[in-house]
């Protein structure tokens, strides 16, 4: 999973990222956000404690297994279920108010449900940016088919690499 927006935000089961040790947490239905904090409603994007267990297995998969999905383009205003309830409000602002340029080499990383709803695995502040600045963004997007199909690949190959192993190390070369 990619880190490239600096998520320094609490999930919905109270978990927080390894970054997010100082980040207050925000209460099941309040509707406000800690001072320097803004909820990532507030950016299109709908907030469901549930969304966290949507997306905990993609979030686990190493960039290089998400590396291997098409990019696509969305437009802005796209439709978004988010497992972070509150962003810190600074990170989106310095892009939003132009001090910081928006990097466009960074995807977003969705999970598309057997029903089409898009979750929001990694790029929350990208979501959140884009938004604000009313642009398209460049996104991956895995289902439950793309995971399998990846989940598979590595199997196959630490599987070979395994009989590979044992060939060799119990002397039964290729003609023996």
């Amino acid at each position: 999973m990619n880190l490239n927006d600096n998520e320094k935000s609490i999930d919905a089961t109270g978990h927080r990222d390894e970054v997010a040790s100082t980040v207050p947490a925000v209460s099941g239905e309040a509707k406000y956000a800690p001072e320097g904090y803004v909820r990532s409603e507030n950016y299109g994007m709908h907030y469901d404690p549930g969304n966290y267990l949507v997306v905990e297995r993609a979030r686990r998969l190493p960039d290089k297994k998400w590396n291997k999905l098409p990019v696509e383009t969305l437009p802005c205003g796209t439709s978004f279920q988010a497992s972070l309830e509150i962003l810190e409000a600074k990170t989106i602002d310095k892009v939003t108010s132009g001090k910081e340029e928006l990097r466009e080499n960074y995807e977003i990383s969705l999970w598309r449900d057997e029903n089409g709803q898009l979750y929001v695995v990694n790029g929350h502040y990208r979501v959140a940016m884009h938004y604000a600045l009313g642009k398209e963004m460049h996104v991956r997007i895995m289902d439950e088919t793309d995971y399998d199909r990846l989940m598979r690949q590595g199997w196959w190959t630490c599987r070979w690499n395994i009989f590979a192993w044992c060939r060799e190390a119990f002397g039964c070369a290729k003609g023996d």
